[in-house]
């Protein structure tokens, strides 16, 4: 194999970032879109089970524009179908709960997938390499914390009535 052209063989340092940053946040709107289902379903809280019907709406919403955003950066990337495993064992977790407990284990995930996410899109916004992704995270990471802020104020209404 030939030395001559190795970028053509090996993805650039900015392309492995984009494609770094489009696992995480793909991976945890599938998190979210399947946690939103799970509890617009078995929640017993209606500030939780609104919560969870923003999530599915914001982020089938977020996932569209960030495949857009993909494809406009002309990059090899190819968006994940499957969750990374800590997220897909916190969905198993949600999966088995139930009542309150299962209301407070939803928020409290949320509010750590959140803060990740947040930390990783905000990054992406500032540092990003691929425009077009770049501009969705920056469209995003708003987005983002507005649902952690709202998160955080449910648990706290949940520690109340527990």
């Amino acid at each position: 194999m030939s030395d001559a052209h190795p970028a053509a063989i090996m993805p650039s340092a900015a392309n492995r970032a984009a494609s770094d940053y489009v696992d995480s946040v793909v991976g945890d709107e599938l998190f979210e879109t399947r946690t939103a289902a799970i509890a617009a379903s078995r929640a017993t809280d209606p500030d939780v089970k609104a919560y969870a019907r923003l999530m599915a709406r914001d982020y089938a919403a977020s996932r569209a524009d960030m495949t857009q955003a993909i494809a406009a950066s002309a990059q090899d990337i190819a968006p994940p179908v499957v969750m990374s495993d800590h997220l897909q064992s916190m969905l198993d977790e949600l999966g088995q709960g139930s009542g309150p407990n299962f209301d407070k284990t939803y928020i409290d995930q949320q509010i750590e997938a959140q803060e990740e996410t947040l930390g990783l899109t905000s990054a992406y916004a500032e540092g990003g390499a691929a425009p077009s992704i770049k501009a969705a995270a920056g469209r995003l990471a708003p987005q983002i914390q507005a649902h952690l802020d709202q998160a955080r104020a449910i648990e706290d209404a949940l520690n109340k009535k527990l």
